[in-house]
């Protein structure tokens, strides 16, 4: 995949903060996983298999190129997105008297033009599986503190369909449609086909 810079939309749903950043994608995997038990049975030579799920997962590379950015102001808030993406990662806590509670999981919505973003606009909701970070070994000064020149993160998430992916029966002649169809699953590619 060649790398280019693209607009991003990430909310943490705990909190409702959002950041709005740009960023170049190195990479993009979606991964989608049918899941089936088998079970032997003495004298067949195939499992009897029984479907459980379909899980899907992305992976997404990201690049934040601190400095490419045209200014002072545009480094500075590139920096600040990241460190706020980062931070999005974690929980959010409850404060008792004498302990700290856990209130609630870091779930994340994602938008990334039609490649992330569920039907109505908004983002793919995901639970972040892993959060990995690389930086280069240069460093540019931003105001009074030291930046990576470029910071490459890798985000996998568990996607959280809000409502089941899947084919139904439209009528009783037996026909079937994809749920959601008018928004053609999984990437919205309906609003350029109609």
């Amino acid at each position: 995949m060649t790398a280019y810079e693209d607009t991003f939309r990430v909310t943490h749903i705990p909190t409702g903060e959002t950041i709005d950043f740009k960023g170049i994608v190195k990479g993009f995997q979606d991964e989608i996983s049918p899941s089936w038990n088998t079970e032997e049975v003495y004298g067949r030579m195939d499992p009897i298999v029984t479907y459980q799920n379909t899980s899907r997962r992305i992976i997404l590379n990201l690049q934040f190129d601190i400095i490419g950015q045209a200014s002072t102001t545009k480094k500075n808030k590139l920096f600040k997105d990241y460190n706020k993406f980062y931070r999005f990662i974690f929980p959010t806590y409850e404060k008792a008297e004498y302990a700290t509670t856990l209130k609630e999981a870091p779930l994340l919505r994602i938008r990334w033009f039609n490649m992330l973003q569920s039907s109505g606009e908004k983002g793919l909701l995901v639970a972040p599986a892993s959060f990995n970070i690389t930086s280069t070994d240069t460093r540019t000064k931003i105001k009074n503190i030291y930046a990576p020149d470029k910071i490459d993160v890798v985000l996998e998430a568990i996607v959280l369909h809000e409502s089941p992916p899947g084919w139904q029966e439209t009528d009783t002649s037996g026909e079937f449609s994809f749920k959601d169809e008018s928004m053609v699953f999984p990437y919205l590619t309906g609003k350029l086909l109609k």
